[in-house]
């Protein structure tokens, strides 16, 4: 059964593959360094947050946004449309959106046929018995497999939107290339090497010439865990499928790893090969230091 990342956004997007430990340890202070702040001091600072908090209430202002599971929610008239509609299901298929922080829809280039006309429920989080409902009409996106994702143009809006078949298992890795289309889409940015180190400015077909050639690999996630701490992770985009900030990476194991399209996917090429690859872009490539 395949890992699934999308409830694990920021870390998908994030570079270096979401080590916010590490990070937090070369940035957190120390509680002891800080002095105890003078109790009247406090003591004021909490009448006027309660003072604040009475005017709000009884004014009638109503604070737009809450706290749910850790992430800031907006009320649904603060919503932009992904956030308000950000699934749909189609031949009994369920689609999502990458991100509800997307703010703008695919580039029009990529959209292909009209397929049909659909209808999009919404549920507003602080009324759970209040549901929406938008027509919207979906279409091919240009040389993607259409069980894996569609694009969507909401009524009243321009832009198309595309969202994403999560649960799609690719059976090898051409057939993960040829479906969705990588060979023109994907895009690589910078490598970065055991968290710390980013490498940068390298062409892409090193990455399609040292790991991605050989289409017959089997995807072994469908059965194995084989995703592991990431040797070396690429930073990847999919402007087609609104895909920003994912990884493909390789493992000390000797996988190819990549959580494109929300869920773990894997591949293994054997150490030797993730070595060599390992090796020549920390050879011939230029490095940037994070910290």
């Amino acid at each position: 059964m395949q890992n699934n990342y999308m409830d694990e956004e920021l870390k998908m997007r994030f570079p270096i593959n979401g080590d916010f430990e590490s990070i937090a340890s070369k940035i957190s202070i120390p509680v002891k360094s800080i002095k105890s702040p003078n109790k009247v001091f406090l003591n004021r600072m909490m009448v006027c947050i309660c003072s604040l908090l009475f005017l709000l209430i009884t004014s009638g202002i109503v604070v737009p946004n809450l706290i749910e599971n850790g992430y800031i929610v907006p009320q649904w008239d603060y919503k932009t449309i992904v956030q308000k509609y950000p699934s749909f299901t189609y031949s009994n298929i369920g689609y999502t959106i990458f991100s509800t922080e997307i703010k703008e829809g695919i580039n029009t280039k990529y959209v292909g046929n009209k397929v049909d006309d659909i209808i999009v429920d919404g549920i507003d989080v602080y009324n759970k018995d209040e549901k929406y409902s938008i027509n919207a009409e979906i279409y091919e996106i240009k040389n993607i497999y259409k069980d894996c994702a569609y694009a969507i143009k909401f009524e009243g809006d321009e832009d198309y939107y595309s969202y994403l078949n999560t649960d799609y298992q690719f059976k090898t890795l051409g057939d993960f290339i040829e479906k969705l289309n990588l060979k023109e889409y994907l895009q690589f940015g910078t490598a970065t090497y055991k968290n710390n180190i980013v490498y940068k400015d390298f062409d892409d077909s090193i990455v399609w010439d040292m790991l991605l050639l050989d289409y017959s690999l089997v995807n072994t996630s469908l059965t194995n865990n084989n995703y592991k701490n990431p040797l070396m992770s690429i930073s990847s985009n999919i402007e087609a499928l609104g895909i920003k900030n994912v990884s493909v990476a390789v493992n000390d194991e000797g996988y190819i790893q990549t959580n494109i399209l929300g869920t773990a996917k894997t591949f293994y090429i054997g150490e030797e090969r993730v070595n060599n690859f390992v090796d020549y872009i920390l050879k011939n490539i230029p490095k940037k230091n994070l910290f």
